[in-house]
């Protein structure tokens, strides 16, 4: 049974992650080290609609994958996961993107193939998707480049964006974009470069002066947000010993929109959101079995 109030669409690309887990050290040039634990899995943009529709909300996920080996196993995650197949688009003569990810218990590095590059959905398929769904969330980046917003705008969608890298962005760039935005997820790092600030809280009043509603993530230090003037501090929710990180603000991102689909105010999001984070790091790569309504501790009773 589907539980939510608002249908969410996710606009973003696939990659296929290849995860080389529990390494002692990251190799160098002309080393070689073996990892403890190896997976495969669907991963990029993807984490956050596989999340939402293992949270059991009805989801939609435009994206583009190539009728290759790395598109053919992702495409059987996004299956498993439950999630709507109408925004699949498996592609004759396109390379799935990949990542291989290599973990060690103190952090990460990745080295990636982005695909083939080109647009990845038409402006045909955006509308199409978007005229179905009560919010869309997407990559600020690709309100850049895609008329994500003005189709919102035409259909009265809810938008929020979370943040790939952008090389040097600007706050002109982004200012129609996040005054729009039900609310904004940049992690530290990407809300210092985006704001041209030194420190969290300049980040904050800066952003917070374009969108109403602005969330930091601060990694194991939980995250921070600014919403409609006041401010918040949600701690991290601690479900075990971390492994692995990979994914981790995708599943931030799921948990807020959870909440955002049923109803609950950014703050009570906040924090159902530090659960789904919270679980994620447990395991390897975005997406695990593990990720399940049954397995959070949110609240004292049962989740809906």
């Amino acid at each position: 049974m589907v539980y939510n109030m608002k249908k969410i669409l996710c606009i973003a690309e696939t990659c296929c992650d290849i995860i080389f887990g529990k390494l002692d050290k990251i190799p160098t040039l002309g080393e070689e080290e073996y990892c403890k634990h190896f997976y495969i899995k669907a991963g990029g943009g993807a984490n956050t609609p596989m999340g939402l529709s293992r949270l059991k909300v009805a989801t939609r996920f435009l994206t583009r994958l190539g009728n290759d080996p790395m598109g053919r196993i992702v495409l059987d995650e996004l299956t498993a996961s439950g999630l709507d197949k109408d925004g699949f688009c498996l592609e004759e003569g396109i390379s799935t993107p990949v990542s291989a990810v290599m973990s060690t218990l103190e952090d990460r590095c990745f080295a990636s193939y982005g695909g083939d590059g080109g647009a990845f959905v038409t402006k045909e398929q955006l509308e199409y998707q978007i005229s179905l769904t009560d919010h869309v969330h997407t990559y600020i980046g690709y309100c850049l480049t895609y008329p994500i917003l003005d189709l919102c705008k035409k259909y009265n969608k809810t938008l929020s964006v979370d943040t790939s890298w952008i090389e040097q962005p600007k706050l002109s760039e982004l200012e129609p974009i996040l005054s729009y935005a039900s609310f904004f997820t940049p992690n530290e790092k990407e809300a210092l470069l985006i704001s041209g600030t030194k420190n969290t809280k300049d980040a904050l009043s800066v952003l917070s002066t374009l969108t109403p509603g602005v969330v930091i993530t601060l990694g194991d230090q939980g995250s921070m947000a600014r919403i409609n003037g006041s401010d918040y501090r949600q701690s991290s929710v601690y479900y075990g010993q971390p492994v692995d990180t990979t994914g981790a603000g995708d599943l931030y991102c799921s948990g807020l929109l959870y909440g955002f689909s049923h109803g609950y105010d950014l703050k009570k999001s906040m924090e159902f959101a530090s659960h789904t984070s919270g679980l994620c790091v447990t395991y390897y790569g975005g997406i695990d079995e593990i990720f399940s309504l049954k397995n959070l501790k949110f609240g004292n009773s049962n989740i809906e």
